[in-house]
């Protein structure tokens, strides 16, 4: 999250489809923690490890719910790994 004079802001951009909450309005923790279900506290520390500057759907989940909670979304092509994973190492330097 973006921080001024190393504090957290009192309100921060929501981007997501919440039936209760506008996206592209700002919300203060206790509003997203009302609409969600989700304390202020873990909204608070799940956004500070988040790689980006708003609140989405993904930081609003409960974890007993079943959905996993990917804040960091990135696809590796695992095949050019794999493939030079089972080469055979030589001595050429």
């Amino acid at each position: 999250m973006i921080k001024r004079n190393g504090q957290v802001p009192a309100k921060f951009l929501y981007i997501g489809m919440n039936q209760d909450l506008i996206s592209g309005e700002s919300y203060t923790l206790r509003q997203f923690s009302e609409s969600s279900g989700v304390s202020a506290q873990v909204i608070r520390l799940r956004s500070k490890a988040a790689p980006f500057n708003y609140v989405n759907d993904d930081l609003l989940v409960k974890t007993q719910s079943g959905k996993n909670i990917e804040l960091f979304k990135i696809k590796v092509n695992l095949s050019i790994s794999q493939h030079w994973l089972t080469r055979k190492l030589t001595g050429r330097a």
